[in-house]
């Protein structure tokens, strides 16, 4: 019988999880993708204190969230709820604490720097804009290129359009022009019909 745990293991331990990418568990497989020695990966714990209206407690920020507030992941919810897992991650990434980015969002007015939305209306949790062309593709930046915070969705059309202000520039001539188009330039489907038949015909 085939041994279906992970292949990991070094200097007094070996991973008990299944694999899933050929040799490895998710978490060793993302260590191997970045080129790192194989770790220990730290079992997440369902969160504790558990409440009866079904409230659980993030161990990071020490509030008792609802569970829809949690990712999960094998063993149940996970120990931090989203808001500061997004926060972990930021600091990771771009070398953000949580305090840095509170404040850096407190000097926007709490508000996404194009849209003008707010945290609170906003359906996801705020992303950090950073020059592409510095740290393009990074898994860690160099902290000294992000710009400000945005929403989700001005986050992403700024990578659309691929942080270039000529391709913003020909969008809004594009937008402010005509948006109607002129029935002499949009032939009725009984035209273009004929049109197609008297080419099939020749």
């Amino acid at each position: 019988m085939t041994d279906k745990k992970c292949a990991a293991r070094g200097s007094g331990w070996m991973c008990d999880k299944d694999r899933v990418y050929r040799r490895y568990c998710v978490a060793h497989q993302r260590q191997m993708r970045l080129k790192k020695d194989l770790q220990p990966v730290k079992s997440w714990t369902r969160v504790s204190e558990r409440r009866r209206d079904d409230t659980y407690l993030c161990l990071t920020c020490k509030q008792y969230k609802g569970l829809e507030k949690f990712g999960m992941c094998s063993t149940g919810p996970r120990p931090d709820c989203n808001p500061c897992c997004s926060a972990k991650r930021r600091a990771r990434r771009y070398g953000l604490s949580p305090s840095e980015v509170s404040h850096m969002l407190a000097r926007q007015g709490g508000r996404c720097l194009i849209c003008g939305i707010s945290q609170d209306d906003a359906p996801q949790v705020f992303a950090v804009d950073h020059d592409h062309s510095c740290c393009n593709d990074a898994v860690r930046t160099c902290g000294k290129c992000v710009r400000g915070i945005l929403c989700r969705t001005c986050n992403a059309g700024l990578g659309l359009f691929r942080d270039s202000p000529e391709l913003l520039l020909k969008a809004i001539e594009y937008l402010n022009s005509t948006s109607v188009v002129h029935a002499t330039d949009n032939p009725s489907k009984e035209a273009r019909r004929g049109r197609f038949t008297r080419q099939a015909h020749r």
